[in-house]
């Protein structure tokens, strides 16, 4: 949040832009779908996905993912 890059910042209340760091509303009902039509809307087509086991569970549930790489 220093404005040194652009930031997106995914939440469930508001959509705002302040400087660098734009705030996107999603929905709370499918927040991942919600974020991955974003990122795929901005010409983004990949997503590196540094995260806990539950999360990767619910890319792995929904389909979302195509690679895995376990360091």
């Amino acid at each position: 949040f220093n404005n040194e890059a652009p930031t997106l910042w995914f939440n469930h209340r508001q959509s705002a832009q302040q400087g660098t760091l734009e705030q996107v509303c999603i929905d709370e009902e499918n927040p991942l779908e919600d974020i991955l039509h974003v990122l795929q809307q901005r010409g983004l087509d990949s997503v590196l996905v540094e995260g806990g086991a539950n999360l990767h569970r619910q890319l792995i549930a929904r389909n979302l993912w195509d690679e895995v790489r376990i360091i």
